[in-house]
């Protein structure tokens, strides 16, 4: 056996000897003691490693909406075979049965993920070609597995086939019963829900010469347009190409109304790529391969395309019933609803607060004017009563005033004297009595008695038939007055009258007016009894009135206008404007114009004329 080398022990002096020394004891100095850099180096690091570019990727291209795998929903395409995020099962399909063969589905045959692009697809075919192809393993073209293989990679290369493959493969077709639910189960059971269909979203993708297989012709003096979207129903549409999924998350209780109701807006007009064309064709058991002539095969392609569009139909209602039952059970929406309620309840109970203050001061204000009202006509009443009162009182006054004038009339007439004053006709002096009676007011009725009863008898009576005389003369003077006042009210209203003609006649004629007037001449021609008259009458019923004067010189400036212009218009077909007859036109009174001379027209009046004498012949 090997012996260790043994030192001894060293000495303070720096000598050893046989005797071990104890250690010094251990001293603790405080922080601020330490001697510390001021100044620390800066170093620049690169990240790098396959753990960073899966952070990158994720941030720039972050995941909707995650699957119940946990597979996140950016595409494949960024992932290499032996990246330690593409977790994809490798199965030896020599291990398997034919039944378990038959089970496998073609993403687990050629060792790939359902987001994989055409290259992974072709770069799996061929590695499995290598592994599985006959001519490596020696099992002879008829061999299950490489068969497998081979349908496998004829379904996935083809966009069509795998879009149908992929829509009936490996998915969860089911949704939640509805119902009440509680918040932390809602959002578990339909975040699922929506997630797994979320598979079929459609991808924004723009129409290209090698997509639609088409080469349009460039022409020129036109700029190329914008390329338009590709419709997830064409055959052209590939779903595992193309821009992100742009849905909006499904959130959770802190989600805001708008982010809620754009979630809801996006599922309510869902558009999926999801075909059934294959799941068709096992519906019906029509294989288009076996078909004897090219009728049959058009006759199954209609039929699994029948069923295709049946299959579709059922899958939106399946999304949209989806949709109400999540909205209907969303917690949040309940929130949000009861809270509209309550702001709305909230509204309705201050308006009817309102309402019911606006009826109180409307009642109060009614009743303070109930109030004034009952104390006005109460005034009012009075009022009435007492200048009712007031005037019984003045009529029964005057009815004894005129008593007692007649009374003391009729004592006088018994004087000769006073008769005399009369002719002897009592019959006389009671109709002047009487007309003083009711042209004298009370008060000058009380002093003429007065005047009477002072004096003497036949004064008193010459007195009554000076105030009788004078009373006849201011009654004459003031019909005389009244019949003046109406005589020259009669005046004005004539000046006026005519003024007013005056005014129209020198207005111009408007271009309605000469075809009114065009209208009448042939309505009413030549040789009828009082035609301007009539002509005058329709004018001034359709426009403004014009007197028959106005219409007689009018048409004969047309008829000197026409023919001045008749040789102009000698292609014109139009006949020369016939001028009135002799008869037609009123012969003027002796030492007054016929007709008043017209003013000037201007030029865009003439040119409104000889349209209107082209437009409206005298034909017409």
């Amino acid at each position: 056996m090997c012996k260790a080398n043994k030192e001894p022990p060293m000495t303070s002096n720096g000598t050893s000897n046989g005797v071990s020394a104890k250690p010094p004891p251990l001293q603790i100095r405080p922080g601020s003691s330490l001697k510390w850099p001021t100044t620390l180096p800066t170093r620049r690091i690169q990240c790098a490693g396959q753990a960073y570019v899966s952070y990158q990727s994720n941030r720039l291209h972050p995941p909707t909406m995650e699957d119940p795998s946990g597979s996140s929903s950016v595409p494949e395409l960024a992932l290499e075979e032996d990246s330690p995020r593409s977790k994809i099962p490798v199965v030896d399909l020599f291990s398997l049965s034919d039944e378990q063969l038959k089970k496998q589905n073609h993403y687990t045959i050629l060792s790939i993920t359902m987001t994989s692009n055409s290259d992974r697809i072709k770069r799996a075919y061929h590695k499995a070609c290598l592994k599985y192809h006959p001519d490596k393993t020696g099992r002879g073209e008829d061999d299950e597995v490489f068969l497998s293989v081979k349908t496998a990679f004829d379904v996935l290369s083809d966009v069509n086939k795998r879009k149908g493959y992929d829509s009936t493969i490996d998915f969860d077709e089911s949704i939640p019963a509805g119902g009440p639910l509680s918040d932390r189960k809602f959002y578990k059971v339909y975040g699922a829900a929506f997630a797994r269909n979320l598979r079929f979203a459609v991808r924004a993708q723009k129409a290209t010469p090698a997509a639609s297989g088409k080469k349009k012709k460039k022409k020129k003096g036109r700029k190329s347009s914008t390329p338009e979207e590709i419709s997830p129903d064409s055959s052209n549409y590939n779903p595992y190409d193309g821009g992100e999924i742009t849905c909006p998350p499904f959130g959770d209780s802190t989600a805001t109304l708008p982010a809620i109701s754009a979630f809801y807006e996006y599922w309510t007009h869902f558009d999926s790529w999801r075909d059934f064309s294959y799941k068709a064709a096992e519906l019906t058991e029509h294989d288009t391969e076996t078909a004897d002539c090219r009728e049959e095969k058009r006759w199954m392609l209609k039929e699994i395309e029948r069923k295709s569009r049946s299959l579709k139909k059922d899958e939106m209602g399946r999304i949209n019933t989806l949709v109400e039952r999540a909205m209907a059970a969303d917690p949040r929406l309940k929130r949000f609803r009861n809270q509209e309620r309550l702001e709305k309840e909230g509204k309705e109970k201050e308006k009817q607060l309102q309402l019911e203050a606006e009826e109180k001061v409307r009642k109060e204000k009614e009743e303070v004017e109930k109030k004034e009202e009952a104390i006005r006509a109460i005034a009012e009443k009075k009022e009435k009563e007492s200048a009712k009162g007031k005037k019984e009182r003045e009529k029964k006054l005057l009815r004894k005033a005129k008593q007692s004038l007649r009374k003391l009339t009729m004592e006088a007439f018994a004087n000769p004297k006073v008769s005399a004053l009369w002719n002897a006709s009592l019959e006389t002096m009671n109709d002047d009595v009487e007309l003083l009676c009711t042209s004298l007011s009370l008060e000058e009725l009380n002093d003429l008695i007065e005047a009477l009863r002072d004096r003497e008898t036949l004064e008193a009576m010459k007195l009554v038939l000076t105030v009788t005389t004078e009373t006849k003369e201011g009654n004459h003077t003031q019909k005389k007055k009244l019949a003046a006042q109406r005589l020259e009210n009669r005046r004005k209203a004539a000046l006026a009258e005519e003024e007013k003609k005056k005014a129209t006649a020198m207005k111009p004629w408007s271009k309605e007016e000469l075809t009114c007037l065009a209208k009448a001449t042939k309505k009413y021609p030549a040789g009828g009894r009082n035609r301007w008259d009539a002509i005058s009458n329709f004018i001034s019923n359709s426009s403004v009135p014009r007197s028959k004067e106005d219409c007689i010189a009018q048409y004969n400036i047309l008829v000197a206008r026409s023919t001045a212009l008749e040789p102009m218009r000698k292609a014109s077909t139009t006949a020369p404007v016939k001028a009135p007859a002799a008869n037609d036109v009123p012969i003027p009174a002796e030492g007054k114009a016929a007709v008043a001379t017209p003013p000037i027209w201007t030029e865009e009046q003439d040119t409104m004329l000889q349209d209107g004498l082209a437009k409206f012949p005298s034909k017409m």
